[in-house]
């Protein structure tokens, strides 16, 4: 049996946290699309998520669970509540003492789910209520469960929020007039990146030398710093970074550490044919993320993108957009001619293979359309001849169209990814929008 508790949307409209007209927005969209209805006022950014954590801690009588509660849960903490319960009550164990266990539920006032939940935990519980969004992702990360692509975008959006701002009061001055290290606010929260709190955060730096306090916020507004992109040159172990010209140029920049600029690709440099060497490896979704924590430049970034793609497809290129063109930076696979790639000019206005990528949810999936202009992206898949079935992925930042991932798939021609295989793609390269973000800010602040 459970006790119904007072209506959200009633709540929140009286402390005055929505209007009218936000609460029929969420409550048509709950209608067509589902879940609850915090999730759905998330969604259209009507409230923050402590006003929502407040509101539903008041609405059912106890603490709420904060994201942060549920991260980082030590495995005997989770042991208490098997994964089979925990899915079908819809709760998880996340701290523990000698003599009570705080659990979250999803319906905290729901008597005969607590009564099932006691009985297998067999200690005195303390219950906390947590939204819908923050229990599948803590579902999600300690017990598998699968999270609907909905909720996984919209957790994307709002981990990077969190991480993006969430230091952002560490810019103030302290009371003797020194300003915070500008690396203490810009270290990446391990909570928010997927790795448990415990683990060592890999090149923590011990001091930061710069003495400036930085306001985050003000880097909203400016414009995005991205990589250049040069001419292409006979040398094949460096990204492309300007456009085209008749003559080779040299880069705008030189690397910084030269072995680490080498594309990822599976062939010698030389255009003469090589043989092919084993498949790459495959590389776990929490592996990436962990080489994403601290990159040291875009560019480790966009490998650690690439990398996951090449273990599961075929060929992948990753293509670097600047204004309203998009030019090779990285690439992987056999049978790539290297100095056609590099030479390769796309527009990103219709008709292209690109057209359309800046609009929200959009992806490319076909064939490569027949148009002059993707004649020489086709020549430089010499052998094998370009997959009849591409997947084209838009990487972002703040909206804003950055880069763009084409991927063949890994099996034979026609064939498609896996549901599960795109979504860890998928989730791989909202991680790789913070990464690139970051880095813009760090670039920024370096410029300040």
């Amino acid at each position: 049996m459970s006790t119904a508790p007072a209506r959200l949307g009633e709540l929140l409209e009286k402390r005055g946290q929505v209007t009218r007209e936000q609460l029929l927005r969420a409550l048509r969209n709950q209608k067509v699309l589902g879940g609850r209805l915090g999730t759905c006022l998330l969604e259209i950014e009507a409230l923050t998520e402590e006003q929502l954590c407040s509101a539903l801690a008041t609405q059912h009588g106890v603490p709420c669970a904060t994201p942060e509660d549920l991260r980082g849960i030590p495995d005997d903490v989770l042991a208490m509540l098997p994964a089979k319960v925990a899915r079908r009550c819809h709760a998880i164990a996340f701290q523990a003492s000698t003599t009570q266990v705080k659990v979250a539920l999803l319906d905290a006032r729901n008597l005969s789910l607590q009564d099932e939940i006691s009985f297998v935990v067999g200690k005195r519980i303390r219950w906390h209520v947590a939204s819908e969004l923050r229990l599948t992702e803590a579902l999600e990360k300690h017990y598998g469960e699968e999270c609907p692509a909905r909720l996984a975008k919209l957790l994307d959006r709002m981990n990077r929020s969190r991480f993006l701002w969430a230091r952002e009061s560490a810019a103030a001055k302290t009371p003797d007039g020194a300003a915070h290290p500008a690396g203490d606010q810009l270290q990446w929260d391990s909570r928010i990146a997927g790795i448990s709190s415990g683990e060592p955060r890999a090149g923590e730096p011990a001091e930061d030398p710069s003495p400036e306090s930085v306001e985050l916020p003000h880097f909203q507004h400016q414009a995005l710093d991205l990589p250049t992109v040069a001419a292409p040159t006979a040398a094949a172990t460096a990204p492309v970074a300007a456009p085209a010209t008749a003559a080779p140029a040299p880069p705008a920049e030189p690397p910084a550490k030269p072995p680490a600029a080498r594309p990822t690709t599976k062939k010698a440099a030389a255009p003469s044919p090589a043989p092919s060497p084993a498949a790459p490896r495959r590389r776990s979704v929490e592996e990436t993320e962990k080489r994403l924590v601290q990159p040291e430049g875009r560019d480790d970034v966009a490998r650690a993108l690439l990398d996951f793609a090449a273990g599961l497809v075929g060929r992948a290129v990753l293509f670097v957009v600047r204004k309203e063109e998009a030019a090779a930076w990285f690439w992987s696979g056999d049978g790539i001619d290297e100095a056609r790639l590099k030479a390769v000019r796309l527009s990103v206005k219709p008709p292209s293979l690109f057209a359309g990528l800046q609009e929200e949810g959009a992806q490319f999936r076909g064939p490569l359309p027949n148009l002059a202009s993707h004649e020489a992206l086709a020549a430089s898949f010499a052998s094998p001849a370009i997959s009849r079935e591409l997947l084209v992925l838009p990487v972002k930042v703040k909206d804003r169209l950055v880069a763009a991932l084409l991927v063949e798939p890994a099996l034979a021609a026609g064939a498609a990814l896996a549901p599960a295989d795109l979504a860890d793609l998928q989730r791989v390269i909202a991680k790789a929008e913070i990464g690139f973000e970051l880095c813009i800010m760090q670039s920024k602040l370096r410029r300040a």
